[in-house]
């Protein structure tokens, strides 16, 4: 037998992977070696390749090499790159276009406009077109490798193109034609991922108005956001007729106020932005446009001086200044710059003559208005010092005023009281704030707030008078913004004899609600919209209308007034049903309700009734017509009670008989213990009696009962 033999062969196959290298930078700097690893390019987001390096001063030569060898695509001719001291170097890299130019010389702008900037056309040296990409002056992203700069350039056609290295060893494409209207920003970009050039025309930034502020301030109002900096400095403005702007502040992103100084009243000035003026997109206020500046005419101010004169009493610590005015400009202002105050010195400054001689005083410089009467008063701590009608004065001219007011000696108090006070608003709406106002906050309407923590409706609020307070004090309660309008101001004395003092709730407008002292129902001999008598009956079909009258009349209709109808109609349970109140018969206060035929109530039905009502505190109030309840008899018929009821007791049993009632289908059995109370039944249970009689068993003795008969048809 021969056996097979088989052979194997076995194949070791090894794969290298081949690290190809990168693009980098070849030169001098490094030897000229494409192997370098330390000079390979990476790329960014962008898509453009770069590398930064350290370079000592000196003069070096460079070039991209596509690959470790010079057998790999090498460009572009070598650049010159001169170093004066040490120096971090980036290099951009466009490996699809072939460009590359490094971070001392950005691109730049050439073309035949340089010279209307200044400079010479087609200047490839020059520095002051550059293209930057640091997120300012248009540049709109720092980082994302678009380069930007924006001028404007006077009005004409022209041509352009971007340079790399400050030299024409790339070209980066044709020139490029472009017009400019002479007043808008011209934007000029390079892509260096894809080497794309565009130019665009902005509108440049225009100054709307210029106008006085106050007496050393003017504004500046732009149609456009601002760039703080370039807009705030007043070295890129000039002013006219020797005045000067001193510093400046935005006011708002199109706002900026200055500083100024040696303005003469009536004097017109012009104030001119220079292109250095730039918007917050980067582009400048245009010199071309005629729309870099604007014109005022200085106000003419008077002096004006204010004292509040304390010698007598010697008791402020602070004073504050009110006026109709306003307080940051001067001008007019009936509304007296809504409540706006201003301090007022006893240390020898801003007027006051001499320190601490209680002598308050504040100098303003209000602009002249012959046309107004001026008003003027001062506060301590919120208390307004001045009684009265406010002091009145005229600025006329610019002559200078002194305005005194002289405080009067008033009783004091010796010590700080904290003083509570209520407001009841139970009978208020509230769609805001409740706050108060008086004496001691300047009645500011806004300023203390009132709190209801434990939500009863009575608002409270804790004000402190410091010692040195007079005793007699006003105030009023504020409702969402509308304040007491039915009563002068409150009054009330501080009690010093203690540190707190707490005031009696009141109700807002004084609006105490009224007290219910009887209810009354109206039957048809008393009201056209009552349809019945008690007793008497209703035609078939006919709803029963109610009516009755709450007294005292609820003036303010803040009391809380209900009233509620207690109703059998013959289905031996009660029921209950609300009164309205009807604005037809306001004045008489008249409250109505309806039982509706066919749905509260049946044709054939006896309906027995009694009214209950109250206030807003209670008690209740009962009109049950004198012990007994009201009846009407639905249908053509009056409903006859059972007569002669007579009861006899045997045995331990009540035995009850009556007369009968014509008509009767039979009759229900009730019992109480009160002759008013609540009867129980009926005994008889849910078959009626057709008999006139009734036996009561097992009664308790020693136990007074009292029955009621009811006929049922």
């Amino acid at each position: 037998m021969k056996v097979k033999k088989w052979s194997f062969v076995f194949y070791l196959i090894f794969i290298t992977n081949l690290l190809m290298a990168g693009p980098s930078i070849v030169g001098s700097m490094q030897g000229w070696d494409p192997a370098d690893p330390t000079y390979e390019l990476n790329e960014n987001a962008n898509g453009v390749w770069e590398l930064t390096k350290t370079l000592s001063a000196g003069n070096y030569q460079y070039k991209v090499v596509e690959g470790d060898t010079w057998g790999a695509p090498n460009w572009p001719e070598n650049i010159t790159l001169d170093l004066a001291e040490e120096t971090d170097i980036t290099w951009k890299v466009n490996l699809d276009d072939d460009f590359v130019f490094h971070s001392p010389n950005p691109p730049i702008v050439v073309g035949d406009f340089q010279d209307e900037l200044g400079g010479n056309d087609w200047d490839v040296s020059a520095t002051d077109t550059q293209l930057l990409d640091d997120g300012q002056n248009g540049d709109e992203i720092a980082g994302d490798d678009i380069y930007t700069f924006q001028t404007v350039i006077p009005a004409g056609d022209y041509q352009y193109k971007v340079a790399l290295n400050n030299s024409w060893n790339q070209n980066t494409g044709g020139n490029i034609a472009f017009s400019s209207d002479g007043s808008s920003t011209t934007r000029f970009t390079y892509d260096m991922s894809n080497n794309t050039t565009l130019n665009i025309a902005l509108s440049p930034p225009e100054v709307v108005s210029v106008m006085q502020y106050n007496i050393n301030h003017l504004q500046v109002l732009f149609n456009t956001s601002m760039d703080t900096t370039s807009t705030t400095n007043p070295a890129n403005y000039t002013i006219d007729n020797g005045a000067a702007l001193i510093s400046g502040e935005m006011i708002s992103p199109t706002t900026v106020r200055f500083e100024t100084s040696d303005l003469t009243s009536g004097t017109t000035y012009t104030i001119e932005a220079s292109f250095d003026v730039k918007s917050s997109e980067g582009y400048g206020v245009s010199p071309f446009a005629g729309n870099n500046s604007g014109s005022f005419t200085a106000f003419e101010y008077a002096p004006i001086t204010f004292v509040i004169v304390d010698t007598a009493n010697a008791r402020l610590n602070d004073c504050l200044l009110k006026g109709s005015w306003i307080k940051e400009t001067g001008v007019y202002d009936p509304s007296w710059d809504n409540g706006a105050t201003e301090q007022m010195y006893d240390d020898g400054t801003h007027g006051d003559v001499t320190p601490n001689d209680n002598r308050w005083s504040r100098l303003n410089y209000l602009v002249v208005d012959s046309t107004q009467t001026w008003e003027w008063g001062a506060e301590e701590n919120g208390n307004w010092l001045i009684s009265g009608d406010n002091p009145q004065f005229f600025v006329d001219d610019d002559s200078a005023q002194t305005l005194e007011y002289i405080l009067p000696f008033v009783d004091q108090t010796t010590q700080d009281v904290t003083v509570t006070f209520q407001v009841d608003m139970n009978f208020q709406t509230i769609n805001g704030d409740v706050t108060i106002a008086g004496d001691f906050n300047g009645w500011n309407g806004t300023a203390n707030l009132m709190s209801d923590p434990d939500n009863d409706s009575i608002y409270t609020a804790e004000i402190l008078y410091p010692a040195g307070s007079s005793y007699e004090q006003e105030y009023k309660f504020i409702n969402s913004g509308s304040w007491e309008n039915m009563l002068e101001n409150r009054l009330f004395t501080i009690d010093d004899s203690d540190t707190t003092q707490v005031l009696d709730a009141v109700y807002f407008n004084n609006e105490n609600p009224t007290e219910l002292t009887s209810v009354t129902f109206l039957d048809s001999t008393q009201s056209s919209y009552t349809n019945f008598e008690s007793g008497s009956a209703v035609a078939e079909d006919d709803s029963l209308f109610f009516e009755i009258r709450m007294t005292p009349f609820d003036e303010f209709a803040n009391s809380g007034y209900w009233a509620k109808l207690h109703y059998d109609n013959g289905t031996d349970s009660w029921q209950e049903k609300y009164f309205s109140w009807n604005n037809n018969f306001q004045t008489d206060s008249y409250w109505r309700v309806v039982l509706e035929n066919g749905n509260e109530i049946q044709n054939g039905q006896i309906v027995e009734f009694y009214i209950e009502a109250s206030d807003y505190n209670g008690p209740l109030i009962l009109d049950d017509n004198s012990g007994e309840n009201y009846t009407v008899n639905v249908g053509d018929e009056i409903l006859t009670a059972p007569e002669n009821v007579q009861i006899e007791i045997i045995d331990g049993d009540a035995h009850i008989s009556w007369n009968e009632v014509i008509g009767a289908e039979g009759y229900n059995v009730y019992r109480s213990t009160t002759p008013d109370g609540t009867f129980t039944g009926p005994l008889n249970g849910l078959n009626l009696i057709t008999e006139e009689a009734y036996i009561d068993e097992n009664i308790g003795s020693e136990t007074k009962y009292f029955y009621y008969i009811k006929t049922v048809y």
